[in-house]
């Protein structure tokens, strides 16, 4: 089946940027945790919550959709969540792109989430304050925690990749 190996590689790397995601959740928390209390008296309070609760709450104002605290944490979910994963769908075209390796493409993968989504789109849209008001500790932060989604991202999409092939093979042989 032609479309077969296309179809595997997109559910690899769906399943591998959600995975992905919440590694780096758990970075983005231990990052915050060691960050001085100095640096995070800099940071604004806008929105008061994280850019993915911020998104659904800006949905679903566009969208009529009455605020209940339970459809904002299923629409948050979905955002952070659903960004996550698709974003990992870039991986398998990137990965063969000539001279990238794994850890190359997952990097990149992360720096590029880092500038387009949270230093571009977020602030852009109102999600977050603008890239100004942080001092630069909150935007290394963040991009060493989507550095962590993306060398995530890369290990456990090569990990499936493997486990599949290994698998097939042992059926076939």
């Amino acid at each position: 089946m032609p479309g077969r190996p296309i179809l595997i590689d997109l559910a690899i790397a769906l399943c591998a940027g959600y995975v992905a995601t919440r590694v780096s959740d758990k970075a983005q928390r231990l990052f915050y945790r060691l960050t001085p209390v100095t640096e995070k008296l800099r940071e604004p309070d806008y929105p008061g919550c994280s850019s993915a609760e911020q998104a659904a709450r800006m949905t679903a104002e566009a969208l009529g959709v009455r605020r209940t605290r339970r459809r904002i944490g299923i629409m948050k979910s979905c955002i952070h969540y659903g960004l996550g994963s698709l974003w990992g769908a870039l991986y398998p075209p990137l990965r063969r792109a000539p001279g990238l390796g794994p850890l190359a493409a997952g990097t990149a993968l992360g720096a590029g989430l880092s500038v387009l989504v949270d230093e571009g789109v977020c602030p852009a849209l109102g999600i977050t304050a603008p890239n100004r008001a942080y001092p630069l500790s909150a935007h290394a932060r963040g991009l060493a925690v989507h550095l962590v989604y993306g060398l995530t991202l890369a290990l456990c999409a090569e990990a499936l990749r493997r486990a599949l092939r290994t698998r097939d093979e042992e059926a076939a042989g």
